[in-house]
C-alpha cells in the first residue's frame, strides 16, 4: 500500500547537478552531515523502480500515478523535488526540518531522476515482510501468549469465557499449521478453505493428529506473533477459538513471501486428542 506524500520542492548547486552528486548528498544528510543530527544509519540503497518513478514525477504525474507505473511495493514513500540555486542545498534541507525524511530508518530505498532544470529524489520504506524469529521460537512465543490468555477470563465480542486449562504444543498441530501457512503464502491467498478442498479438520487428520474436536485461526500481514496473538484475541471469532476450554493442544507455524499480496502468513490449530 502507497500511501501519498507531499512533494517538498528544495534546492541543490550546478556544481551537484550531476544525479551521482546528489545520491552522495542524500546519503550525507541520511549519516548526519549538514545540522542533521549524527546517525548510524547506512547509506540508502538505489533502486531503478524508484529512479523511474522518479522520472514520472518529472513529466507531471502524482506520486501515486509514478509508483502505479513501477513493479515496486512499498509500505510508504516520500517525494522530493531539487532546483539549482543555492550555495549549500543539502545544508537547506537539513535547516528546512527535511532530516526527519531522510533520517527515517525505514526510509531506506532512493531513486533520483534529474533533468537540466530539476531533480525529483523518492525515498522509499519497500514491502519487505519477515518474521525476526524461527518458527521453532515464533510457536514457543504463541503457546506462551495463548495460554496467558486463558489463564484468566476474557470478554469476546459479546461473550464472557471463563479461564481455560494450559495447551500443550503439539507437533502434528504444527505440521497441519505450517502446510497450511506455506499454501497460502505460496499461492497468494487467505483462507481457511486449502486449495485442495480441505478444511481444518482434514488437515489436521492428514498431519496425523487424530482428534474429538479441532479449531483453526489463521491471521496474515503480521510482522511477529505478538500481533498475530492480539489480532486473534481483539476477533470475537477467533478469540473464542483460542479461549474454548475443551481444547488441550495446540500447533502454529507462519510463512513467508515478499510477492504475496499480505507477505506473512500464520496458522494456529487446536485439537482435543482422542
Amino acid at each position: 500500500m502507497i500511501r501519498p506524500a507531499a512533494f517538498f520542492l528544495l534546492l541543490i548547486t550546478a556544481a551537484a547537478a550531476g544525479a551521482q552528486g546528489i545520491y552522495t548528498g542524500a546519503d550525507g544528510l541520511r549519516m548526519g552531515g549538514g545540522s542533521c543530527p549524527k546517525s548510524n544509519l547506512g547509506a540508502f540503497r538505489p533502486r531503478p523502480e524508484l529512479e523511474q518513478a522518479a522520472a514520472g514525477l518529472s513529466r507531471g504525474e502524482t506520486l501515486k500515478q509514478a509508483m502505479g507505473a513501477t513493479n515496486y511495493r512499498a509500505v510508504r514513500v516520500r517525494s522530493i523535488g531539487l532546483r539549482s540555486d543555492v550555495a549549500n542545498p543539502f545544508q537547506a534541507m537539513a535547516q528546512k526540518g527535511y532530516c526527519p525524511q531522510f533520517q527515517d530508518p525505514a526510509l531506506n530505498e532512493i531513486g533520483i531522476y534529474r533533468d537540466a532544470r530539476q531533480a525529483w529524489v523518492i525515498l522509499a520504506a519497500p514491502f519487505d515482510p519477515s518474521v525476526p524469529m524461527s518458527e521453532a521460537a515464533a510457536g514457543e512465543r504463541v503457546l506462551r501468549l495463548v495460554n496467558e490468555a486463558r489463564a484468566a477470563s476474557r470478554r469476546c465480542g459479546n461473550e464472557v469465557l471463563p479461564p481455560a486449562p494450559r495447551l500443550r504444543w503439539n507437533n502434528e498441530l504444527a505440521a497441519a499449521a505450517r502446510a497450511h501457512a506455506e499454501d497460502m503464502a505460496s499461492h497468494d491467498y487467505f483462507s481457511h478453505d486449502g486449495r485442495d478442498g480441505s478444511d481444518p479438520a482434514q488437515r489436521v487428520a492428514r498431519a496425523g493428529y487424530r482428534y474429538r474436536m479441532t479449531g483453526e485461526n489463521i491471521a496474515a500481514g503480521q510482522m511477529d506473533p505478538d500481533k498475530a496473538v492480539a489480532g486473534w484475541l481483539q476477533s470475537p471469532e477467533h478469540c473464542v477459538n483460542l479461549m474454548r476450554s475443551g481444547f488441550r493442544d495446540m500447533g502454529a507455524a507462519y510463512a513467508v513471501n515478499r510477492n504475496s499480496k499480505l507477505g506473512v502468513y500464520w496458522v494456529q490449530e487446536f485439537g482435543l486428542a482422542q
